[in-house]
């Protein structure tokens, strides 16, 4: 389910929080489909249970999940939601860029094609 990268400048806690806000934009994870347990998952990914803790926390205070104690944790109805209205915020982060590099006299066509290979990249 899940790929860690131990050799990523990202933190692995946050590797795992954005793998888990690709699968519920997918619906791959549904709503109100149970995560699996932070010992299970730890074990299964090689990790420290606390680094999966901290993802787990990290997700929660996003408000993706809600812990049930005694049940574990669930993803929240709102967590498509959620996690579409941060990607249009990072959108606008775009906008700025593009702003900046037409201020500094950078061609449409030169913005266009680092768009293009950045989009071809990912």
């Amino acid at each position: 389910m899940l790929l860690i990268n131990k050799f990523s400048p990202t933190p692995i806690y946050l590797q795992i929080v954005s793998q888990f806000e690709d699968l519920i934009f997918a619906e791959i994870l549904k709503v109100e489909e149970r995560l699996p347990s932070v010992r299970v998952l730890a074990k299964e990914l090689a990790i420290n249970p606390n680094t999966l803790q901290r993802a787990y926390t990290e997700m929660e205070n996003k408000r993706l999940c809600i812990s049930v104690p005694g049940s574990g944790r669930y993803v929240t109805k709102d967590a498509k939601d959620i996690i579409v209205k941060e990607k249009k915020e990072n959108l606008i982060g775009i906008k700025d860029i593009i702003k900046d590099a037409k201020k500094s006299g950078i061609p449409l066509k030169d913005i266009m094609k680092m768009i293009e290979d950045i989009y071809k990249e990912v």
